[in-house]
C-alpha cells in the first residue's frame, strides 16, 4: 500500500498547478492588443528618462498577454478582462473598425491619461458589452459621445471629465443610470427632459434623472445638506425651494395627494 502517500501527493501536486498556473491568453486577445498598441506613438523618451513609468510595451516573442503589464485575464478562461493603460502616453486615434473591438469580455478600460488627438470617441466602445468600467478622463477626446455607449447595460462606472465634449439627449437618460457618472469639466452640453412621475412606473430610475436635473441647475447642495460656511441662510432657504419646487413640478397630481395623506396621517 505504499503507493497510496505518493498517489496522495500526485494529486497534491497536480492541484497545486492546477490552481496557481494561469491558463494562456487566447490568440485573438493577444493580437488584437498588439494592434491596438502599434496603432499609437508612444513617447518612449518621457516614460523612460522623465517619469520613469513602464511602458505598455509586450514583446512579439511573449503572446501571453495575461503576463503583460495592465492586462488582466479570467483565471479559468483566459479571456482578457481588464485593461489599465491609465498615463501610458498613448497619442493618436481609436479606429472603430480595430480589432481591439472584439475583446468581448472585456469588464474593465482604463485610458485616462493618455493623448487621443481630440478624435471621436469611437463609437466601436459599444461593442464591449460586458463593460462595468469605463475610464476616458483627460484624455483629449473631442465631439459628441457616441450613442452606442449608452447601450452598455452593465455599465457601473463612467469617467467622460476633462475632455471637450458634448452630451446630448437620448445619450444622457441612459447613461445617468450608472452608479457614478462623472462629467466635470468636460463642457458636456446637455439637457435632461424629465417625464412626471406618476406613481406607476420604476422610481429609482426616476430619482437619478432628478439628481442630474438639480445638478444641471447646480442646486445640489440641497440634496447632500453641505452648503459650505460662505453660504448666508437666506442663500439657503432659496436653494431648497428651487429644489423643492422643481421636484413638486415633476410629481403627478395623484402622487402629491398621497403624499399630502402620508403627512397629515404622521
Amino acid at each position: 500500500m505504499a503507493f497510496l502517500p505518493l498517489l496522495h501527493h500526485l494529486l497534491i501536486i497536480i492541484t497545486y498547478f492546477a490552481y496557481f498556473v494561469q491558463p494562456l491568453c487566447h490568440n485573438d486577445d493577444s493580437i488584437a492588443l498588439l494592434e491596438f498598441k502599434n496603432s499609437f506613438i508612444i513617447d518612449k523618451l518621457l516614460l523612460e528618462i522623465l517619469l520613469h513609468i513602464p511602458e505598455f510595451n509586450p514583446g512579439e516573442e511573449n503572446r501571453d498577454c495575461c503576463s503583460w503589464d495592465s492586462v488582466a485575464c479570467d483565471t479559468d478562461t483566459g479571456c482578457v478582462v481588464a485593461l489599465d493603460l491609465s498615463s501610458s502616453f498613448l497619442h493618436g486615434s481609436i479606429n472603430s473598425t480595430s480589432t481591439f473591438f472584439n475583446l468581448s469580455q472585456l469588464q474593465r478600460l482604463n485610458l485616462a491619461y493618455n493623448d487621443f488627438d481630440f478624435f471621436q470617441i469611437p463609437s466601436a466602445m459599444g461593442h464591449l458589452s460586458r463593460l462595468t468600467y469605463l475610464n476616458l478622463s483627460h484624455s483629449s477626446f473631442y465631439g459628441q459621445v457616441p450613442f452606442e455607449i449608452s447601450r452598455l447595460s452593465n455599465l457601473s462606472f463612467l469617467a467622460l471629465s476633462y475632455n471637450d465634449l458634448e452630451l446630448k439627449s437620448p445619450n444622457l437618460s441612459s447613461l445617468i443610470l450608472v452608479s457614478i457618472l462623472d462629467l466635470g469639466n468636460s463642457k458636456l452640453s446637455a439637457k435632461l427632459e424629465l417625464e412626471v412621475f406618476n406613481g406607476k412606473g420604476d422610481f429609482l430610475p426616476w430619482c437619478k434623472k432628478m439628481k442630474v436635473v438639480l445638478v444641471q441647475m447646480k442646486v445640489t447642495k440641497a440634496i447632500v445638506g453641505s452648503y459650505g460656511v460662505y453660504v448666508i441662510e437666506d442663500m439657503k432657504v432659496e436653494i431648497d425651494e428651487i429644489v423643492m419646487s422643481t421636484i413638486i413640478l415633476h410629481l403627478s397630481n395623484n402622487v402629491l395627494r398621497n403624499v399630502d395623506d402620508v403627512k397629515t396621517t404622521s
